[in-house]
């Protein structure tokens, strides 16, 4: 728990991801902490502050499991590119529908995909509007 880049409320997320080269494993964090319904949401939005020098840039990965989500086929994907500073999440759920039952959702992952570097990021107001 941090206090900087805070968004909403006192405190933020600081997230420190190890760099990994060569490594099967993708360094990330995951969640059960969401309702587990989100078939009355249309949005699923965070506020993520990458803390790197200007002209850096990382791919942040997004996966979303349901209950029947057991292989790449059957979880939704989303990924963008981070750049220093203020980055927006805004992931449509009608995407989302088109492979998941957003009525039994179970987790949440947000990982990077081999960062050369360690990679400080801040999560903040993740939530479904």
């Amino acid at each position: 728990i941090s206090d900087k880049h805070t968004t909403q409320g006192k405190h933020s997320m600081q997230v420190v991801f190890k760099s990994r080269k060569n490594s099967e494993n993708f360094p990330g964090i995951h969640s059960t902490q969401f309702p587990t319904d989100w078939s009355l949401y249309k949005k699923l939005t965070a506020d993520v502050y990458f803390e790197a020098q200007k002209g850096r840039t990382e791919h942040l990965g997004i996966r979303i499991d349901d209950k029947k989500s057991s292989s790449f086929k059957n979880r939704f994907h989303h990924s963008m590119v981070l750049v220093p500073g203020k980055n927006k999440v805004s992931i449509e759920l009608e995407k989302v529908r088109e492979i998941l039952d957003t009525k039994s959702i179970r987790k949440i992952y947000f990982f990077v995909d081999e960062p050369k570097e360690d990679i400080v990021l801040y999560l903040d107001n993740i939530r479904l509007k």
